[in-house]
């Protein structure tokens, strides 16, 4: 697993990878707070309510799952840890708006669209550092 970024600051990062690390795709190890589906329109604030809704559902007691999230110039794999085989792809075409939690700033999620469902989904993860979710978010 690559982590790209030196120090876990709060300042803004920018990501130095090649074009050939965004074809293949960098990855990030992630946990997985799950998804919602968005009732109406997408915006920033919706998207911060229903972050701090999926973080509320998970219990210091329950296990969150963890993946990695592959990102690249065609879309995001959730890759499964274990299997290491992707149990979920979104095509780069059908996400249309990535955020940074603005109170636990290690939490991000972007908004797909489901084609199949023909519904607007929000998913939420975390990573390990601040920086790696800026990273993750600007790639």
């Amino acid at each position: 697993l690559e982590e790209h970024g030196k120090k876990d600051k709060d300042k803004a990062v920018m990501p130095k990878w090649t074009q050939d690390e965004l074809v293949r795709g960098v990855d990030y190890a992630v946990k997985y707070y799950g998804c919602a589906k968005l009732p109406g329109a997408e915006n920033s604030k919706e998207t911060a309510i229903i972050c701090d809704k999926q973080q509320e559902k998970i219990k210091k007691d329950q296990k969150v799952p963890e993946f990695r999230l592959r990102i690249s110039t065609s879309g995001i794999d959730f890759i499964d840890v274990d299997t290491q085989k992707s149990t979920c792809r979104y095509e780069t075409s059908d996400i249309s708006f990535v955020s940074r939690n603005k109170k636990n700033l290690q939490v991000f999620s972007f908004i797909t669209t489901d084609k199949k469902l023909s519904l607007k989904l929000c998913h939420v993860f975390k990573t390990n550092t601040r920086t790696q979710t800026l990273e993750a978010c600007s790639t």
